[in-house]
């Protein structure tokens, strides 16, 4: 199954002692089987209905706003209706 990646950004997080983990988070756009897929972390679905302009514009969004896995997953689905299961062996990185 061949993905091509559209678009990718990668947050950094550094620790801070008593606030946060160190973390590294890769907001991905990528196509596989002729549709388009948005992963943020772990999270990853299906943009059914969606162009690809419109899902680079998302990307971007989730990536500048920091929005977290869950809630990007929340956002997806607003926009796409029930969650896809992603496609096997994805690799998110």
């Amino acid at each position: 199954m061949e993905t091509e990646t559209i678009r990718q950004y990668i947050r950094e997080y550094s620790y801070i002692e008593g606030f946060q983990q160190a973390d590294r988070v890769c907001y991905r756009l990528f196509r596989c089987q002729g549709a388009l897929w948005l992963s943020v972390g772990d999270a990853c679905r299906q943009l059914k209905g969606l162009s690809e302009a419109f899902a680079a514009n998302l990307l971007l969004y989730l990536y500048e706003n920091a929005v977290s896995a869950r809630t990007a997953c929340d956002v997806m689905e607003d926009l796409c209706g029930p969650m896809a299961v992603p496609p096997r062996g994805r690799d998110v990185e």
